[in-house]
């Protein structure tokens, strides 16, 4: 028994694999270069329906918890992460805010944003704090994120203070 197993550089890669052999299980990443998770995983359906496809990604706690299954995928997983990963994102400022919009319904205009935190690992791609939060608040790196939470989010204030002075920050 036991298996082989092949690694492919990108998504083009993996499909041209997928063409030439025939495989009981391919699991993807939903962000590859070259082919996305998804477009690989609906091509491995079609060319072979009793393959087993799983998708590794940044936003597979959230996909899980919405029922979110792109076609042609089994399984969505969450990448695992290494605490040792936390505190190399921390040193190597892997960690951004990006702002999204809150808006007035009854005005129809942006009444503030609301800061939102994601780590861009290297080779997991973008996470989501569901992903993270636990592990950094098992192991102490909690504060040190927040600290870089708090110091984005005031700066990023700062900087739109001129243009737009009642912008509230959630």
């Amino acid at each position: 028994g036991g298996h082989d197993v092949e690694v492919a550089e990108d998504g083009r890669a993996a499909l041209t694999q997928v063409g030439a052999s025939e495989f009981d299980l391919v699991v993807t990443d939903r962000a590859m270069p070259g082919l996305s998770g998804d477009q690989l995983a609906a091509e491995v359906k079609r060319r072979n329906p009793t393959t087993a496809v799983i998708m590794l990604t940044g936003f597979g706690d959230l996909m899980q918890a919405t029922g979110e299954t792109p076609p042609g995928v089994d399984m969505v997983l969450s990448k695992p992460i290494p605490a040792e990963g936390l505190e190399r994102a921390i040193a190597e400022g892997e960690f951004t805010l990006q702002y999204q919009p809150v808006i007035d319904a009854n005005a129809g205009t942006i009444s503030g944003v609301e800061a939102l935190l994601r780590w861009t690992d290297p080779t997991k791609g973008l996470m989501t704090p569901s992903e993270f939060v636990s592990v950094a608040e098992e192991t102490g790196m909690i504060v040190p994120i927040g600290r870089i939470v708090l110091r984005e989010a005031f700066r990023q204030a700062a900087a739109w203070a001129p243009y737009a002075p009642d912008l509230r920050m959630f």
